[in-house]
Parts: C-alpha cells; sequence; structure tokens
C-alpha cells in the first residue's frame, strides 16, 4: 500500500491564509454595514382637543377647524450617529375621505404653524423655527436635521403653536397646541464616529486585496 503524502508547507500556508484573507475582508465589511444601519426613532402620533381651543374662534375660522381633524405625526431619532446627520419630521395628515375647503371658507381667516425646538447642545438646521401657513392640504411637513457636534446628549422641547387671524380682527390670536419633550443621545463604534470607522474599514479590506494583487504581478499565484 502507498502512504499518504504528507501536505506541502507550501499548500498548508495556502490553507491557512484563505480563511484569515476572508476573515480579514468579512470583519470590516460588518463594521461598514454596522456604520450605516439606521438608528432607532421613535414614532408619537397625537391629535387636537377642540374642547381645548376657543370654541368661537374655531367657528370663525374654518381653518381651525380643518386643523382639529388632523393627525399630527412626529418621527423623533433617539439616538444620531457621532459626526452625522438625523431627521425629525412633523406630517400633518388630513382625514380620509375629506373635502378640500372653498374659497370662501379659506379666506374667512389666516392660519399658520409654527414649530420651536429648543435644545441646547443640539444643532438644528434650517434653523430652530420653521413657519408654514396651513390651507388645509392633505398632508404638510415640517423637518428639522439635527445633529450633536460636541455633546454626547440633548433634550429639550417642540413646541407647535399657531397663529389664527380671522378677517375682522387687527391681529393675530397665538394659540399653544402641543409642547413634545425632545431627548436624543449620539452612537459611535468603539468611541469613534462611524464615518471614520467606513474610511479605516475600507482601507484594512484594501490591504489583502492590494498584496494579492501584487502576488499576481509577480507571478507567486
Amino acid at each position: 500500500m502507498k502512504k499518504a503524502q504528507k501536505p506541502q508547507p507550501k499548500k498548508i500556508k495556502k490553507l491557512v491564509r484563505r480563511p484569515i484573507r476572508h476573515l480579514w475582508l468579512l470583519l470590516p465589511l460588518a463594521l461598514i454595514i454596522w456604520s450605516l444601519w439606521p438608528q432607532p426613532a421613535e414614532v408619537r402620533v397625537l391629535s387636537l382637543n377642540p374642547d381645548l381651543l376657543d370654541a368661537g374662534l374655531v367657528q370663525d375660522c374654518p381653518l381651525l377647524s380643518r386643523l382639529t381633524q388632523y393627525e399630527f405625526e412626529l418621527k423623533l431619532p433617539q439616538k444620531i450617529w457621532k459626526g452625522e446627520e438625523a431627521n425629525l419630521m412633523l406630517t400633518l395628515r388630513a382625514p380620509e375621505g375629506s373635502v378640500r375647503l372653498s374659497d370662501q371658507q379659506l379666506s374667512a381667516c389666516s392660519l399658520a404653524l409654527e414649530t420651536n425646538l429648543a435644545a441646547d447642545d443640539l444643532s438644528v438646521e434650517p434653523g430652530n423655527i420653521l413657519i408654514e401657513p396651513f390651507v388645509g392640504n392633505v398632508s404638510q411637513v415640517f423637518l428639522y436635521a439635527l445633529s450633536l457636534p460636541a455633546a454626547d446628549s440633548a433634550a429639550g422641547d417642540l413646541w407647535i403653536s399657531a397663529a389664527v387671524k380671522p378677517l375682522a380682527a387687527a391681529s393675530a390670536q397665538r394659540l399653544p397646541l402641543f409642547s413634545i419633550p425632545v431627548v436624543v443621545s449620539a452612537a459611535a463604534i468603539f468611541g469613534l464616529p462611524p464615518a471614520l470607522v467606513r474610511y479605516l474599514a475600507l482601507l484594512i479590506m484594501l490591504i489583502p486585496l492590494a498584496v494579492s494583487f501584487r502576488r499576481r504581478l509577480l507571478g507567486r499565484e
């Protein structure tokens, strides 16, 4: 009987080198996927209580009456990747099957919605205060871009109010609608921003590829 041949040292090196090479590629790839993974967000759905508003003002302003039927959906990030931005989005949605207001109803008063995001250590774009007219569209969106440039967390409040001005009134009346607490914290990978982690991971992945390419050029594999 022929004796089994022992593996040659060169073949052993190749067998050992392949799983190491695969591991060298998979670990940085996992870090890149981790750095791109979306952070958790909280969704809150709010609605106005008409009983808390001035009944006469609601009756005189069809736009305000229409607003009481809307659903306010707030998507609030709980964590933000360090050095990056996340969106805070407030969406107003009209009830299904609602009929658009007539021109006469729209001209009976003017109504503007204001959101004010007041939070220390939180960078807010395009600014803390957003003001948009409300004309009874099917949906309306208020969008903020948030980041934590120098802090690990931030806390504050999102104030939502309405400015109502009936046609015969001399000035607008301000109505507070909601006050929503906002708390966000920074997320990092081993204490590093995800952008830096992606850069380092790509650099690590390129090393075995460069070595393999060099070996092929030299005719060693």
